[in-house]
């Protein structure tokens, strides 16, 4: 039975692939048979090392596909503050779901307050469907709209077996502190951050002046290499595909992140880290990974440089999460079934 898992795929954001590729190793290792579709099947393949053949385009319907359940892939895509482009999104996977038994396994949902945004959601997120979620907020959102979900890690733990096979050596990397910075103060979301946000942009640029050559900032989506031109000159590197962005990660001596998904895969992998919790999913996100002692809420770099120096294995968080979010939806698209009726 082949099923539909879409997600955030295609977007210029190789934390959102890494995701996927967790899905695909967890796929296989299951032997569970699915038709990624991708808003840029193109950017996702190059970004994921498949042939783009392998993709569907999101919002064509598929049609031609005979399919079991339609898999709303984690992150946080489904966000009403996303304009305009979360309205395009929503009306092509609602194209594509048609009719087929719908799964969202371990989405985040922002924003139900919007009534254009929520009518969408409603369409999408039918009463047939089977719902989790990574985080209380996500729930509490779904709840007043009528569903009764279940909590789970976030998607990103599917990758946790498989990552070190990803994990390359970056000669240029090793030893070095790779940072990841965006302009906290322009996002709408900003309000929601748990770091002082006028204090960031100081922050940034002591934590690039103290480290010095010890210092590397990888770029990884929109937006990141813009808010470097107001900090001090700094050596950068940009990964394009996921194998790139978690060698970079897995060379580096520490990692400090504002974008949640390095961050996540940097404990992964063992390094030393600290998460940058910006927006209101952050925090949440990581309680429930068991990881809420990466956050940095103070703008102390002292602080922040002897944190870094903290090597400790995260292993036991991540297995757990693992295999929760693994087994909600083994049991739902495992062995080649659809979600059952009496699953709800």
């Amino acid at each position: 039975m082949l099923h539909i898992l879409a997600g955030g795929w295609g977007y210029p954001n190789l934390g959102d692939e890494a995701i996927l590729t967790g899905y695909r190793d967890f796929f296989a290792s299951q032997r569970i048979d699915a038709l990624v579709t991708s808003a840029n099947p193109e950017r996702t393949a190059s970004a994921i090392g498949v042939p783009r053949h392998d993709l569907g385009v999101e919002g064509s319907a598929l049609t031609g596909h005979s399919t079991g359940s339609m898999i709303l892939g984690g992150g946080g895509y489904l966000n009403a503050s996303w304009i305009p482009e979360i309205h395009r999104k929503l009306k092509r996977l609602i194209a594509d779901r048609r009719s087929r038994p719908l799964v969202g396994h371990s989405i985040e949902v922002r924003g139900v307050e919007d009534p254009r945004f929520r009518r969408k959601l409603a369409r999408l997120l039918s009463e047939e469907a089977r719902i989790s979620v990574r985080d209380e907020q996500s729930a509490d959102a779904l709840s007043r709209i009528g569903h009764n979900v279940d909590v789970l890690p976030d998607a990103i733990s599917l990758l946790y077996p498989a990552v070190n096979k990803f994990a390359g050596h970056i000669s240029y990397v090793t030893g070095r502190v790779v940072l990841n910075l965006l302009d906290i103060s322009r996002r709408p979301d900003s309000t929601e951050s748990l770091f002082p946000v006028d204090r960031w942009n100081d922050f940034a640029s002591q934590l690039i002046s103290r480290l010095g050559s010890k210092c590397i900032v990888m770029t990884v989506g929109d937006g990141d290499e813009k808010f470097l031109l107001s900090l001090p000159p700094v050596d950068v590197i940009k990964p394009k595909t996921v194998t790139e962005m978690i060698s970079v990660l897995a060379s580096a001596s520490g990692v400090i992140s504002v974008r949640m998904h390095p961050a996540l895969i940097a404990s992964m992998i063992g390094r030393p880290t600290l998460s940058i919790p910006y927006c209101g999913k952050v925090r949440p996100t990581l309680k429930k990974l068991r990881l809420d002692e990466l956050l940095v809420q103070s703008a102390d770099v002292d602080e922040a440089l002897a944190r870094l120096t903290d090597e400790r294995s995260f292993d036991e968080a991540w297995s757990a999460a693992h295999a929760e979010c693994a087994s909600w939806l083994r049991d739902l698209v495992g062995s080649d079934q659809s979600p059952r009726a009496d699953a709800r």
